[in-house]
């Protein structure tokens, strides 16, 4: 058996004020970042990251994008009403990114953001050496954490009227792989997860390259240990094969297959030899709530 390597550490994308160097605005978001919300994130092991930070070549705006996407949640300081920060915080409220806000006492909200709870913070000596702000902060970062770091939609209400939901992030669902290999001659895959959203369960799938899609084993389900295990699957006949979320539809369509395949088995076995050979066709394309999670080379 072979133990898989811990998970990445988890990010955090600060979308802020920057400023010219030496400036005030500059001298004002180094020190909310350094003082509040890098303490805050450290008791969490999570990395903040400001787009001041991100030296890579290539469009600023892409890189914000990729890191909005790609980030576990967002922090947004308010201060100074800057264009480009109430932009980002769009986007990531489309985007479904867990968000928490930050202003500085004193300054005024505009009135699309009135309904958000917001932290409102100052720079004091006394503030700083209490660590005020860094504990308000963490008992906000505690809820995302016992939520799965799964953010509040701004927009659900709306979103079933216009397009379907965002499909799950398996990275965000905390889906790995623990052991696998052979057991009591029996191959066995296990692994662990943190959250299953809601409507989805694990499935085990082979996928053949000119044909598709065929449902294989069974998906077991620790819901109280956070564990999944595969059984009943034999490596030697799959040419890919994978673990995926699957949501509703996904689930219909391959029950369906299965319901469909027991019934051509029991036929088969009821032809002569020389007649058998046939093969219920695999599902050449699956629904869009079939996500995969796991795939390629993890079987030997």
């Amino acid at each position: 058996m072979t133990e898989t390597p811990p998970a990445p550490a988890r990010s955090c994308f600060v979308i802020s004020p920057i400023g010219a160097e030496g400036s005030g605005y500059r001298e004002h978001a180094d020190e909310v970042f350094r003082h509040i919300i890098t303490p805050a994130l450290e008791q969490f092991g999570i990395r903040g990251v400001r787009s001041d930070h991100m030296l890579n070549p290539g469009k600023i705006s892409e890189q914000m994008f990729e890191a909005i996407f790609g980030s576990d949640l967002c922090i947004v300081v308010l201060t100074y009403a800057n264009p480009n920060v109430y932009y980002e915080l769009a986007v990531a409220q489309a985007a479904c990114r867990p968000v928490i806000m930050l202003i500085e006492k004193k300054q005024p909200l505009p009135f699309d953001i009135k309904d958000f709870r917001v932290l409102e913070y100052d720079l004091s000596i006394t503030a700083y050496t209490e660590q005020t702000y860094i504990k308000r902060l963490a008992q906000m970062l505690e809820k995302l954490q016992a939520g799965n770091w799964q953010g509040d939609d701004a927009f659900a209400g709306l979103r079933p009227h216009y397009w379907p939901a965002p499909l799950p992030q398996p990275a965000h669902c905390g889906i790995h792989v623990t052991q696998r290999g052979l057991r009591d001659n029996e191959f066995v895959l296990e692994g662990s997860f943190e959250h299953l959203p809601e409507g989805y369960t694990l499935c085990a799938a082979r996928f053949y390259p000119k044909d598709g899609f065929i449902p294989t084993g069974t998906v077991h389900l620790d819901h109280a240990r956070k564990l999944w295990s595969l059984r009943d699957f034999d490596p030697r006949k799959a040419t890919r094969a994978i673990i995926a979320l699957a949501g509703p539809d996904s689930r219909c369509l391959l029950d369906y297959w299965e319901a469909s395949h027991s019934r051509v088995a029991a036929l088969q076995n009821r032809l002569p030899n020389q007649e058998k050979g046939l093969w219920l066709p695999a599902i050449p394309q699956l629904p869009q709530d079939f996500v995969i999670c796991i795939e390629e080379n993890i079987f030997p």
